[in-house]
């Protein structure tokens, strides 16, 4: 497909070389439509299929989707490709005359984005599996960031990976690469998440968040016994001091 590719930019260069631009101003335009078009279409297949083989070979994706469905649309595009290729290397001199190869193309770049289409919801489809493996609630991000000392780097961690996780499954893969960059971004997010799996009681909540929101700290009176308890539990007693009101 690359050098059909290949053969696509080379007859459009020629175009504009070999005939008169004056003379014949109609026909090379037409003709560089169908080029660009034909051009434009089977870089697009040559994408789309890429995708669909990395996650073919993907053994989490065989497993979460349903890629047989995808197929009946993939062989009609080739069988279209395979006849317009057909025509192309016999008959691209007279392109410009041939309405049913112009009907060819809009006929593959329909198929193109109904495959596009499906493969786009089976990404995405993807991209939540993962998400469900990982995803920890803005609420529970937030009273993470509240607690002391590394403990508040975690949510800062956690969402600087989720970036970096969203920024790779943007758009469809091209490159198997991808898939593993992704695999070890899913691995860091579910670490981090199973770090930040602690139960931290409403009283305790409301106390740190007050202490995080204070330049002056908070009165002991905030400090209840349940407080001072669950702190001294999980390790945060030293984490604080008692500075007397000067």
């Amino acid at each position: 497909m690359t050098h059909f590719i290949q053969q696509i930019q080379a007859y459009d260069e020629a175009l504009e070389i070999n005939l008169n631009t004056q003379i014949l101003d109609v026909q090379i335009k037409d003709a560089e439509n169908i080029g660009e078009n034909l051009h434009a279409q089977v870089s697009k297949l040559h994408l789309l299929t890429q995708s669909y083989a990395i996650l073919k070979k993907d053994a989490y994706a065989v497993q979460t989707l349903q890629l047989d469905a995808l197929q009946p649309t993939f062989h009609a595009i080739q069988a279209l490709y395979k006849v317009v290729y057909k025509i192309w290397q016999q008959h691209k001199e007279m392109l410009r005359q041939e309405d049913k190869f112009t009907e060819l193309l809009s006929m593959i770049q329909r198929y193109n984005n109904e495959f596009e289409q499906m493969l786009t919801q089976s990404w995405h489809t993807l991209k939540n599996r993962w998400l469900e493996s990982f995803e920890v609630p803005r609420a529970e991000l937030i009273k993470i960031a509240h607690l002391p000392g590394q403990q508040a780097e975690w949510s800062r961690d956690y969402q600087e990976q989720l970036k970096n996780f969203n920024t790779l499954t943007k758009q469809l893969p091209i490159d198997d690469s991808i898939l593993i960059q992704i695999q070890q971004q899913v691995d860091q997010l579910q670490q981090i998440k199973s770090k930040m799996d602690i139960h931290i009681p409403i009283a305790v909540q409301q106390f740190l968040a007050q202490f995080h929101n204070s330049s002056f700290g908070v009165s002991m009176q905030s400090l209840t016994p349940e407080i001072l308890q669950w702190l001294q539990d999980n390790a945060y007693l030293n984490k604080f001091v008692i500075q007397r009101e000067r």
